[in-house]
């Protein structure tokens, strides 16, 4: 047999190997996880994000003043409940799990029962969902003529 019609073969049978990636978390967990009473919350900020309903999120933000801190953490889940906490001039060790937060992280914090946060931990890694855009209309248009 020729290599040449060995080629069809070949492109055939890539075909037929299932395509994979890598650990995701998986869909079906919830994007954002509030815990009021265990004074908990987590979540990923790329699947609250691509999340189908208007409530999910989370996040934390940092302001730097000329002689304080402030940092907050705040959570939506999707059934709407909301939980946050505050912490003024926080120690370094939150200021560092901060510095590493980024688009698609993931984060989780929890809080005293003054709503002063207590923890936050940020983690980025294959498994989070990144942000997916919105969806594009289409006009029919080609090249700008019809």
């Amino acid at each position: 047999m020729k290599k040449s019609s060995l080629l069809p073969l070949a492109a055939v049978a890539c075909l037929a190997v299932p395509a994979t990636a890598g650990y995701k978390i998986s869909p079906s967990a919830p994007s954002v996880a509030v815990n009021p009473s265990g004074r908990t919350a987590s979540g990923s900020i790329g699947s609250a994000h691509n999340s189908s309903n208007s409530y999910e999120s989370i996040y934390c933000s940092i302001s730097g003043y000329e002689t304080w801190t402030a940092v907050s953490c705040a959570a939506v889940n999707a059934n709407n409940v909301f939980v946050a906490c505050n912490i003024t001039n926080p120690p370094q060790h939150m200021l560092n799990a901060l510095a590493a937060m980024g688009p698609d992280s993931s984060i989780s914090f929890s809080w005293s029962s003054t709503y002063k946060c207590t923890n936050i931990s940020v983690w980025t890694g294959s498994g989070s969902y990144a942000k997916v855009p919105p969806a594009t209309v289409s006009t029919g248009v080609i090249g700008g003529m019809l």
